[in-house]
This record gives C-alpha cells, structure tokens and sequence, in this order.
C-alpha cells in the first residue's frame, strides 16, 4: 500500500489513534498495579494500562489498514517483518510506566507511522497537562499547546535504557561533564517523551536520549523539526539515540562528544530523512 493512497486518510488515522490513546491516559479506573517486570528490572514495568493502550491502539489502526505492520514495546518482535519499508506503526503505548504504577503524572503515549524508512505521520499524547500533539506529512503539525524554545541556560534532560547498552561508563560521564558545562545540569523524570515535551514547552534546552528504545522518541522527530529544534539521532537494532537543542552551540558540542566515541549521528534536517542508516 503507498503512501500516496494513504496521506488522504493518515490525518484521520492519526488523530483517531490520539484521541484513544487520551481516553485511556484520562481515565480513573484503570489499576496501576505492576503486572510483571520485565527482565525482573524494577524500572521497566507493565500495567493494566500498557495492556489497554496497546490492545486499543492496534485496533483502531488495523481496523482502517488490515496489512499494516505494527512494532509495539507491549508485542514481540518478528524477524521476518519488512518493518520501516512496509507501512509500520511504531507504537509505545505506555511511556513511562512506571511512573504510572507510582501516581506520578508523566506518562504518555507515543506513535509514528513510517513507509518506505520515512516517518508519514506521528502522534504524542500526555497524561501531564493533558498535552496532545499531532502531525502528518500533507498537513503538518497540530498541537493543543504553544511550541516554545527556551531562551536563557536551563536544564538537560538525560535519558537512557534501563537495558544495559553498549557504552561503558566512561563515555556516560563524558555526556554528563557535557550536560553541566552547557546547561544547568541534569533533569530526569521516568519518561523520554516527556523530557522532549518539556524541550518542545520550553523549560529544558537539550534532550539526550543515549541507546534508548527506539519507540520511546521516534515519533518527536518531525515534530521537533517543525518546532526548529535542532535535532541528530542514530539507529541500531530497535535502539536509538538522540540529541535534541534549542542552543546550537550545545547542540554542536554534544554532536563532538558523540563523533569521539565513533557515534556519528544523522541530522534530522526534513521529513525526506531517511531513518534508516545508510
């Protein structure tokens, strides 16, 4: 199925996909209680409402396209799958989980749909301030709030893989040396898509998300390039990393800080990008 056929109902699609997502983030009768961990790791948990979010939003998406490939962090992996070429929702249901299972409000949903290894379309919802961000190729971005960069030196936020990744400690403290010298220092809060959220409103400048999953960011790429916020990433299996800046001159030095560890990381400078390294 092309894109061509599918850009005349992909905003509906999206926004459906949002809508329901909302739903379940608003809702007061879902249990927060952790239904397994995984790889017994305290911080990468499951809740009813990963279950609900995840089941819901595969519905509404294969009720409109049957062939549609879905890579959900609730699903197992199939191998055989021509993912990123063939259309394929990339789907976390649930970000920041475990947040969820504590009663703290930032958890959100995140999807992006992708064809032919480009993004088409994306959705970001919030629980935190009921935030809401939409965008798709022919209609661009739309969003419940006001898209603000940060003007003065402000905050960091600092994500990365509760999954041991495969960078040594060393270079962990070398991004951090990075953080404190262009920023005021490091802020974290259980949840990537919101740290991008909070860049995208203005209170953070820089997101550094290092060997995360690659469903916890990849719909933010359009939307922080619709935003001009500076933005590189790279990816590696179902593992992604990613800077983000409203200072370019952060921006460019975390870029080095990278490039010295032999991680050379792709502009993300229009929605023709390709995410697939090459």
């Amino acid at each position: 199925m092309h894109t061509k056929i599918l850009n005349l109902s992909m905003e509906n699609l999206i926004t459906k996909i949002a809508f329901v997502a909302a739903k379940y983030l608003d809702s007061n009768s879902v249990s927060n209680e952790v239904l397994l961990k995984k790889n017994n790791n305290s911080r990468d948990v499951v809740t009813e409402l990963d279950y609900l979010l995840n089941e819901n939003i595969k519905k509404v998406i294969l009720e409109e396209i049957s062939n549609a490939l879905i890579l959900s962090e609730e699903d197992e992996i199939c191998n055989k799958s021509n993912y990123f070429k063939d259309l394929t929702f990339v789907i976390d249901p649930l970000d920041g989980s475990q947040n969820f299972s504590l009663g703290f409000p930032f958890y959100s949903s995140l999807v992006a749909a992708i064809e032919n290894n480009k993004i088409i379309a994306s959705a970001a919802v919030s629980s935190f301030n009921e935030q809401m961000i939409i965008w798709d190729k022919v209609n661009g971005l739309k969003s419940n709030f006001q898209n603000v960069k940060s003007k003065s030196i402000s905050p960091s936020y600092f994500a990365y893989s509760p999954i041991k990744t495969s960078l040594n400690d060393d270079f962990i403290y070398k991004i951090i040396r990075n953080i404190d010298k262009h920023s005021s220092g490091i802020y974290r809060w259980g949840s990537a898509s919101n740290g991008i959220l909070e860049l995208l409103n203005g209170r953070i400048q820089s997101f550094i998300g290092y060997e995360i999953r690659i469903w916890d960011c990849l719909a933010f790429l359009p939307i922080l390039l619709n935003a001009g916020i500076n933005s590189a990433f790279y990816i590696e299996g179902m593992n992604m990393t990613l800077i983000a800046s409203s200072d370019i001159k952060h921006y460019e030095s975390l870029k080095k800080t990278f490039e010295k560890n032999n991680i050379y990381l792709k502009d993300y400078s229009s929605v023709e990008v390709s995410i697939k390294n090459e």
